[in-house]
């Protein structure tokens, strides 16, 4: 099942968890699923729940035209989407008739609840108080799924005390050098006997295992007449990476968060004083947590939040982006980071 993950993990988290729910078939972004209470009732927010309260509605009740049995629930769980949450007790109606409408099997088998976050949006807020209050009364029989970029605001410390949270990270998903070589082979086509082990073993380094950067390597391996030297000089600054990246993480950050990735990008760990010597501020722990949270290719070092680093392609992205538009900054990032560093005795390590 983990490996599946793994191959189906670039296509979409949507896409992902539809396919493990039901193990029929996905066309674009319609789901064909057998209809089965509240796990179809439910299913419904994979797509949903990406957008607005009202288009979440909107895609709820679409996907419910065809129900009967759970009909009389849709208008009790529309008001809970709106922004105004005073409406607890509809909630309450609704998990009791969720309970009720569950479909009856001789061997138990869960509802699942797939829910894709997106906190950038502006309707996130009412969205994540209506699922966490629905954590908190969960339906007996009911597993809630969440696929989310970043951690969301809700308490989930609680479940993972009692060992009632299983949670799949980026270093879960990673690629095995196996893997990286069966995917870079059905890439490669024509070229894949050019594919050595040591060639694959560093694509493997080189991404930490991260499947879309594998993709993005195996779609430009077709065109290499020298597959040895494309992979030594695979890196961040890699056209298909650095697009990649620049679209769908950087330019989404807001100045504050983007000028930090940039200045601390000459760091190869991180701390919060490190940080702040480096960028002249202050605030460089909060801003590191926040980072991590937000699924930002920050990768804890220890267990207590004490250092950090940048995933390698991304670090190579930052350095890159931080020569073209910050040249006049580099020069005083290093000094800074020596200065911090032989104050406490500590070696440089960049």
């Amino acid at each position: 099942m983990l490996r599946e993950i793994r191959e189906l993990g670039y296509q979409g988290s949507s896409n992902l968890l539809v396919r493990y729910i039901n193990p029929g078939r996905v066309e674009g972004d319609r789901a064909h699923v057998s209809p089965c209470g509240t796990t179809r009732l439910l299913l419904s927010m994979a797509v949903g729940l990406t957008a607005s309260p009202h288009e979440t509605l909107a895609g709820i009740t679409a996907a419910w035209t065809e129900m009967t049995a759970l009909a009389g629930l849709i208008s009790s769980f529309a008001a809970l989407l709106t922004p105004d949450l005073g409406k607890a007790g509809l909630l309450t109606q609704w998990i009791t008739a969720a309970r009720a409408a569950a479909c009856p099997t001789s061997t138990p088998s869960p509802a699942a609840s797939t829910w894709t976050s997106r906190p950038q949006r502006r309707h996130s807020g009412p969205v994540h108080a209506t699922v966490g209050y629905l954590l908190d009364r969960l339906p007996e029989g009911l597993r809630l799924m969440l696929a989310t970029r970043s951690d969301p605001p809700l308490r989930l410390g609680r479940r993972r005390a009692l060992g009632e949270l299983t949670e799949l990270r980026a270093a879960d998903l990673r690629f095995t050098e196996q893997e990286t070589a069966e995917l870079l082979r059905r890439a490669a086509g024509a070229a894949a006997p050019g594919l050595t082990g040591t060639a694959i073993e560093a694509l493997t380094i080189k991404t930490e295992g991260w499947v879309a950067g594998l993709q993005l390597a195996g779609l430009s391996l077709p065109a290499q007449d020298d597959i040895e030297a494309f992979v030594a000089a695979f890196s961040g600054s890699h056209r298909y990476v650095l697009d990649y990246l620049t679209e769908e993480v950087l330019d989404r950050q807001p100045d504050q968060v983007r000028d930090f990735l940039l200045e601390t990008s000459v760091l190869d760990r991180l701390s919060g004083e490190l940080c702040d010597a480096v960028t002249g501020r202050g605030g460089g722990q909060a801003m590191l947590e926040r980072i991590e949270r937000a699924g930002l290719f920050l990768m804890p070092l220890d267990e207590v939040r004490g250092w950090w680093r940048y995933h390698h392609l991304f670090a190579d992205l930052l350095q890159t982006r931080l020569r073209s538009e910050m040249p006049g900054q580099v020069t005083a990032l290093h000094p800074a980071a020596a200065a911090w560093h032989a104050e406490r005795g500590l070696p440089m390590t960049q």
